[in-house]
């Protein structure tokens, strides 16, 4: 089962990109969540997940994160609203806590839909394939 990934987090406004790769997406999240401004996640105040690829072998995903790193803007987006076309935070509070085993998500990507719009439904997320 994949547990390394590439992932793409932005600012509220969504004007900024950053490009990572992690073992455990949660965690690393947390860490940029606690960056001061000396790092660019906190000067930029980068904290949503919109963009998670899984890999099973750790190269792979290092070798994809170059790869996108050197994308244009236009690209990153292009990328981005492929799996998640209204930039929505990917990562719900559940996410944080687990592995992808952990969770029995089968490496699923996640795609959380906004709070407004789960009340209206009932419901608490959405999962879209990867």
């Amino acid at each position: 089962m994949a547990t390394n990934c590439v992932y793409i987090m932005t600012n509220k406004r969504r004007t900024v990109f950053y490009t990572g790769v992690t073992s455990h997406i949660g965690n690393r999240r947390l860490e940029h969540l606690h960056e001061d401004d000396s790092h660019f996640c906190g000067k930029y105040r980068v904290t949503d997940v919109v963009y998670i690829e899984w890999f099973d072998n750790i190269l792979d995903a290092i070798a994809r994160e170059k790869k996108i790193k050197g994308f244009r803007r236009e690209k990153k987006l292009a990328l981005i609203h492929a799996v998640n076309p209204e930039l929505h935070t990917l990562l719900p509070p559940y996410f944080l806590l687990s592995t992808p085993e952990e969770r029995s998500d089968e490496g699923l990507l996640i795609r959380a839909t906004p709070a407004s719009s789960r009340a209206k439904r009932g419901t608490s997320s959405s999962r879209g394939a990867k």
